[in-house]
């Protein structure tokens, strides 16, 4: 069962919800628009922000923008502990575009309405309260005021796109929240449900235990903004997008674009509100509801199209001091015009190492990783009192190879979670390789020539760019053309040169690929019992119950997705491993519902407990080739996955953790060419 985050104030599992995204309901009607009332032409401003973000208005008394230059990165749930219709993670390349630096306020909504181009919000507010979010706005009602600020200002503006939304709320960051990490100071960070509005509403049991003030929305801009200068991504309001709801990813536009269909019964809104405690404000967090749907939890911000020839340019573009996006330039240490030729293929060693290095050199590597989980948990609250017992067990094994490269440098910083894109390098690089030989041995050093080498090679691949389905030579091509698109001809023939020589050799960087040996097998039985309310008035608790269960080797998709999920780095030094993307896939097994005597059968995926997803995922993050780990955690969140059931959680999660990554025997040896000088 989809749990669409928090949408009715019913019993039960979806007891929160309505309540967090408070009086979600549907319009009578359209309300009457108010007499026009005649605008001032426009004119725009720049300006620098104290962070030396540049930012700018189109018009007098239109939105604050910012623009952003595009790139790659990953949406979708990264960290493992989100909802199925958060998933596939899956790369995206978005062109630039703008985005506005707060959601649309009162005051700006009020510049529509007397323009005659908007009705009234359906949320009433007085003078005072313009510099707070408009809410009680509708998806024709945000699209109406798009459609009046592009005609007002003669510029592309638009809602923004469910991929262009999460590009900026993320700014670079791949973990949970905006600020990274997985527990925060979140009242100091966003407005969510606290302390504050647990005294406005008493009933809203799942409040965090802090207090940011603000019982319900902020004025725009309270609240400390992202790496990229955008303000209220997470919390505040939830925020209207261009897309259609779709249960899932699986299918979802690889360029950025919103993703439409014919009817569009839902669409999608993001961010969270101060309704939510701080599980609804992960940024991968998503709900959906019908275009007519209104709250006062419940508003948007603006998008505004740009072209690569007008960013240059145009404000808020140059200089750009922010943090650059998640498509990190490709680096080597070969200095630029140094010497340059195609390596030769790996073969056996035949060169002296200058020094034994401290782990093997082999190019394939069994990855072992066996989690165990002994877990207990009570939790209470005006809906329900409940206990709880769980004990999984999962058991996976890939193999991951290199092509040999040794670097003298960590490609991206080893404390960053952006180094997933370590494999993207790798993907060029073998692609560069190739381009280089259909274009006569030299990489296009001018537009033309790139122009006419991406015709010919974009011919002769198959429809499916950018999908590492599609096999090696597909993918590897086009992340060699993406390369060579933001990065000179030089630095890209430093990178095909870049095998390490002598002592600087260091890096060495394994990927999972499509088709490897595997292996893969989890088990979970949790079991919960108590007293639940399933009536509107919450005065009648009745007996219920959940047991779960799956034994399992996984599906067919689990087992791909295993192969192709994980990248790993060696310093071949002193034998640490970095490893990335740690795969604990949800298992498929039963699940019985007992209310009262009421009894209901599901067949569904089983969730891991994302504090057991965190936990790992921060053991394996540097460690040694082999290990074991074990820790008690807290059981912060509902043993069954119900992230919507909140209140006093109590409980522990016995958690063992054993990995190895061993080299393979009879595996090929990657070289290390003998000093050639200074490098």
């Amino acid at each position: 069962m989809i749990l669409h985050s928090l949408l009715l104030f019913s019993m039960g599992a979806f007891a929160a919800h309505a309540a967090e995204k408070a009086a979600l309901v549907s319009p009578p009607g359209p309300a009457t628009p108010a007499a026009s009332a005649p605008m001032p032409p426009c004119r725009t401003h720049a300006s620098r922000l104290p962070s030396g973000i540049h930012a700018f208005r189109d018009c007098d008394g239109a939105p604050e923008m910012i623009a952003l230059r595009g790139g790659s990165y990953r949406m979708g749930d990264l960290i493992g502990d989100g909802q199925p219709y958060e998933r596939p993670a899956h790369e995206v390349r978005l062109a630039p575009f703008a985005i506005g630096r707060f959601e649309i306020t009162n005051a700006e909504w009020k510049s529509c309405v007397m323009a005659g181009a908007c009705t009234e919000s359906h949320v009433a507010v007085d003078e005072q309260h313009g510099r707070y979010p408009v809410a009680g706005i509708s998806w024709p009602q945000a699209k109406a005021y798009a459609d009046w600020l592009a005609a007002r200002t003669g510029k592309p503006y638009r809602l923004p796109s469910e991929a262009e939304w999460e590009y900026a709320a993320r700014a670079g960051e791949a973990g949970r929240y905006s600020w990274g990490g997985f527990e925060s100071d979140s009242c100091s960070s966003v407005n969510l449900l606290d302390a504050s509005g647990r005294r406005a509403h008493p009933e809203w049991y799942w409040a965090e235990g802090c207090d940011d003030h603000f019982p319900a929305a902020a004025p725009v801009g309270s609240f400390p903004p992202n790496a990229w200068g955008f303000h209220d991504m997470l919390g505040n309001v939830w925020e209207w997008v261009a897309d259609c709801w779709h249960a899932d990813y699986s299918g979802a536009p690889v360029d950025g674009s919103a993703w439409l269909a014919a009817p569009c019964r839902k669409y999608v809104n993001r961010g969270g509100g101060w309704g939510n405690n701080l599980r609804a404000l992960r940024l991968s967090s998503r709900d959906g509801d019908p275009g007519a749907s209104y709250s006062d939890g419940l508003g948007f911000r603006i998008a505004r199209s740009m072209s690569g020839a007008e960013l240059p340019q145009g404000p808020g573009a140059v200089p750009d001091n922010r943090p650059p996006p998640t498509e990190t330039a490709l680096t080597s240490n070969v200095p630029r015009g140094a010497a340059v030729k195609s390596p030769e293929p790996v073969s056996p060693p035949t060169l002296a190492i200058p020094a034994p290095p401290t782990t093997s050199l082999a190019l394939e590597r069994q990855l072992d990783v066996h989690i165990t989980i002994q877990g207990q948990q009570t939790w209470k609250n005006v809906l329900q009192h409940t206990q709880g017992t769980t004990t999984q067990d999962y058991v996976l094994s890939t193999r991951l190879r290199s092509d040999g490269v040794l670097y003298g440098d960590n490609l991206l910083d080893p404390e960053q979670s952006s180094r997933l894109l370590i494999k993207q390098q790798y993907l060029a690089r073998r692609g560069l390789i190739q381009l280089k030989a259909l274009n006569g041995g030299k990489l296009p050093h001018t537009a033309e020539e790139l122009a006419a080498l991406t015709a010919r090679v974009r011919a002769a691949m198959p429809d499916c760019i950018g999908d590492e389905r599609c096999g090696g030579e597909v993918v590897e091509r086009s992340a060699a053309l993406d390369a060579l698109q933001n990065n000179s001809a030089e630095d890209l023939d430093a990178l095909i040169a870049a095998p390490a020589t002598g002592e600087a050799a260091r890096w060495l960087y394994f990927f999972g690929y499509a088709g490897c040996p595997n292996r893969m097998h989890m088990s979970n039985e949790t079991h919960i019992a108590g007293q639940r309310a399933y009536d509107h008035a919450r005065k009648s608790l009745v007996p219920w119950s959940l047991d779960r269960s799956a034994n399992t080797d996984g599906s067919a998709g689990d087992r791909a997705a295993l192969c192709r999920q994980y990248t790993a780095t060696v310093d071949i030094r002193t034998g640490e491993v970095y490893l990335e993307n740690l795969y604990v896939p949800s298992p498929p097994g039963t699940t019985v519902r007992t209310i009262n005597r009421s009894v209901e059968h599901r067949e569904e995926d089983l969730p891991v407990p994302s504090e057991v997803l965190a936990w790992t995922t921060a053991r394996l993050l540097r460690t040694r080739e082999a290990a074991s780990f074990s820790e008690v955690l807290p059981a912060h969140v509902p043993l069954d996955g119900d992230y919507t059931v909140l209140g006093h959680f109590e409980g522990e999660l016995h958690t063992t953790l054993s990995w190895s990554f061993k080299p393979v025997d009879g595996a090929p040896m990657a070289v290390i060419p003998p000093a050639t000088g200074a490098r």
